[in-house]
């Protein structure tokens, strides 16, 4: 069984940043300095892990209001020998669920994040449409800009 639990910038990220290096750092070769940044400690930035049966932290994610107002996800990882058992989806709907209870107005947000080219299919499965044809270049990987619209009543229903 996996429990999921919620962390902020003041919690122990240590496990989370730990699978964050060994996926982007380990894997996709991103720059060690690129991967963890002020926002992982900031006012208002919310963590998600889900925890296998040894407490071991096999999926993480975060997200934040960044200086423009708009809700950002990030940094959504699942370890590799748990991908394609839901680990993923489950990262992203408790991350939906703190967007609406943290961030919400009048019981809706929107929600952007930057897929990478690689899981644009991942997002797309779970509502998220691109926003434009523009590639951005993030540690040397391409990325799209995706968002998704999200109402109390659509969540309450998943």
């Amino acid at each position: 069984m996996t429990v999921i639990k919620h962390l902020s910038g003041a919690d122990d990220l240590s496990s989370v940043l730990a699978l964050r290096l060994e996926v982007f750092v380990c894997e996709q070769n991103v720059p060690v300095e690129l991967e963890k940044d002020q926002r992982d400690t900031a006012s208002g930035t919310f963590h998600v892990a889900v925890l296998d049966d040894e407490q071991r932290v096999i999926g993480t994610g975060r997200i934040f209001r960044d200086d423009d107002g708009r809700v950002h996800i990030g940094r959504v990882v699942v370890k590799r020998e748990f991908r394609g058992g839901g680990i993923g989806e489950a990262v992203m709907s408790e991350l939906a669920g703190l967007a609406l209870s943290e961030f919400s107005s009048q019981g809706m947000v929107t929600i952007y994040l930057f897929a990478q080219r690689a899981a644009i299919g991942f997002y797309e499965r779970l509502g998220y449409v691109i926003e434009s044809d523009d590639i951005v270049l993030d540690a040397g990987i391409e990325h799209k800009l995706m968002s998704r619209v999200l109402s109390v009543c659509e969540f309450q229903r998943q």
